[in-house]
């Protein structure tokens, strides 16, 4: 059951599984510093999407914010067509939120931390980390963070299609050696959290494999970075058979600029669903 409500006029749903794996990857030796990581968690991933939500705001879209397992994604319940440098600011606004929260709290630390006890300092901390050490983790140029479509739009902006191509392979790269150097430290999250990116790389690969492929996707409106990140999103939950949760965000691509109905018959992830009255509305709503 997902907790829904408005902040600032965004609606914002809550997954269960958002507060299951901030637990799950946080401090679990005593109650209450879970409970103030799955605070600062909740709190700094907000805080990220709410930057993104008023920026979006600002060029004309119609935000909503997600909170999933994953973290949160901010996507748009409306179609408007952005240059490459507000595409760059859209996404730059989210980790700019957090790096600000992060080092006013570092800097108001020491001050805080010294009246307020070892709970509050144990907050500060968590603050620090969350917005600030994740912050800059998103600035890096990997796909779908948020550096990784910062950099795609710099290189589409610059080359064109093979920008965005070049700068979908350099993030398959990354993400690679990360998942590499994790397992030979035995990093058991972040190898996880590498092959799901790999796995959500080759996928946004796949339209630029052949130069039909390629020229069928110029013709049907190629799909936005955000609809790219929704569908991937569709696609892992679909595959666990989290199938509610699954439409869900498949509707969050067509409303980001999902346009080609053949994506979905060519994918076999759909197979479940393909009868359901739900999902054929979707499909009828999509080209091809």
């Amino acid at each position: 059951m997902h907790l829904r409500f408005e902040l600032f006029g965004f609606p914002v749903v809550i997954q269960p599984f958002f507060l299951i794996t901030a637990w799950l990857i946080g401090p679990r030796g005593d109650l209450m510093s879970s409970a103030l990581w799955i605070i600062s968690v909740f709190l700094g991933v907000l805080a990220h999407e709410l930057g993104h939500a008023f920026a979006g705001r600002h060029f004309g879209l119609d935000p909503m914010i997600q909170l999933h397992g994953f973290g949160g994604m901010t996507s748009w319940r409306n179609r408007v067509a952005l240059g490459h440098g507000r595409r760059i600011l859209l996404s730059a606004a989210g980790p700019a939120v957090g790096i600000a929260v992060g080092l006013s709290v570092l800097a108001l630390a020491p001050v805080l931390g010294a009246t307020g006890g070892i709970l509050v300092a144990q907050l500060l901390t968590y603050t620090v980390w969350v917005n600030l050490g994740w912050g800059l983790l998103n600035l890096v140029p990997v796909l779908p963070l948020d550096g990784g479509h910062i950099a795609s739009s710099a290189a589409e902006a610059a080359f064109g299609p093979r920008g965005k191509v070049a700068a979908l392979i350099v993030s398959l790269m990354l993400t690679v050696s990360l998942g590499l150097w994790a397992i030979w430290n035995g990093q058991i999250w972040l190898t996880i959290l590498a092959v799901i990116l790999s796995i959500s790389n080759l996928q946004a690969l796949g339209p630029f494999r052949s130069k039909e492929e390629t020229q069928s996707t110029q013709k049907s409106a190629t799909p936005t970075s955000d609809a790219i990140r929704a569908y991937d999103m569709a696609r892992s939950l679909a595959a666990s058979r989290q199938f509610d949760e699954a439409l869900e965000w498949l509707e969050a691509a067509i409303r980001s600029g999902l346009k080609n109905g053949a994506v979905l018959d060519a994918d076999p992830i759909w197979a479940p669903l393909r009868d359901t009255a739900r999902f054929a509305a979707l499909r009828r709503s999509l080209r091809g």
